[in-house]
């Protein structure tokens, strides 16, 4: 075999195992799927997988698809459309966000929010993707919080020890749904400052006032998106307790003074109307304390009981 058509054979074996594996990912709730119908393009669209493993299109309806490779998704909806037209004998679905495989990463991070993977990496890995940490973060006590009831619920980590010992095999594998704080310094206390993470535009961790209240928060994380479900917005404080609150009724009834004001540390989670985000909220149960040098953290998590 000439050397030009060895490469050439190589690259097509490469090119053939990259996309083999893309393939092989199975759909997640939450995933984001781009479903080409190019037939019949008018019909082409861009859905989200609800809470229940289906997804919503245009003629066919609801379609189940979670636990189905891109491929096998393509074949069933493929399959579904041609009994309304049987000239619709091909579509392509394409994974625009991997949102099953996804981690949520607040604290002394420089871009807080939910991270997703079609493979979720290590934590170093998902910290660096999260832009890093801030000169005031305690890389020797970072907690992961676990929603898995087979899981240990609560695990800090020493980051910081495992890099100086060049041994990554060290750090605890993560899971989906995991929330990993990064605590601060004692020099973080006093600087007010609340994260939000859910169905905002931007994520992440803000500094407020001292009459911050939660819409204030929305409208500084970019404001709510098309799916936001503000009648069920969800607060952990860090004295330990939750709150939902609907935030809807308040702007409705024109009692906007009346909103829950925010305190230092607060976590708030904005859910979508579906099954997705509820399901992350019952993921925290119970209360755990992260001691500093001059300050305590409470985060409440749930096990999963389904």
């Amino acid at each position: 075999m000439k050397q030009g058509s060895m490469m050439g054979f190589l690259v097509a074996v490469l090119i053939g195992l990259i996309l083999s594996e893309a393939w092989s990912y199975e759909i997640g709730v939450g995933d984001v799927l781009d479903i080409d119908m190019w037939q019949q393009p008018e019909l082409s669209t861009t859905v989200r997988v609800y809470g229940d493993g289906t997804v919503a299109l245009p003629v066919v309806g609801t379609v189940k698809v979670e636990g189905m490779t891109p491929a096998q998704a393509a074949e069933l909806i493929s399959r579904k459309l041609s009994v309304f037209n049987p000239r619709i004998s091909q579509v392509a679905v394409k994974i625009v966000e991997f949102n099953a495989q996804s981690v949520f990463v607040l604290g002394e991070v420089r871009s807080p929010g939910r991270y997703g993977f079609e493979t979720i990496p290590d934590l170093v890995t998902v910290l660096s993707e999260a832009g890093g940490t801030t000169e005031e973060a305690t890389l020797s006590e970072v907690l992961i919080l676990r929603k898995h009831p087979s899981e240990s619920r609560g695990v800090t980590v020493d980051v910081e020890g495992i890099v100086n010992e060049k041994n990554l095999s060290l750090l605890p594998p993560l899971k989906p749904g995991d929330l990993i704080w990064v605590p601060g310094r004692g020099s973080r206390v006093g600087r007010n400052r609340v994260s939000v993470v859910g169905e905002v535009h931007s994520p992440g961790t803000y500094a407020i006032g001292s009459g911050t209240d939660l819409f204030d928060l929305i409208l500084l994380a970019g404001g709510p998106t098309e799916e936001a479900d503000l009648g069920r917005v969800k607060v952990l404080q860090s004295t330990g307790k939750a709150f939902v609150i609907n935030v809807d009724s308040y702007l409705v009834r024109g009692e906007r003074s009346k909103m829950m004001r925010l305190n230092p540390d607060d976590i708030v989670i904005v859910g979508r109307r579906s099954k997705f985000w509820s399901t992350v909220w019952n993921g925290f149960r119970e209360v755990v304390t992260v001691l500093g040098a001059v300050a305590s953290l409470y985060l409440i998590y749930n096990t999963l009981t389904e």
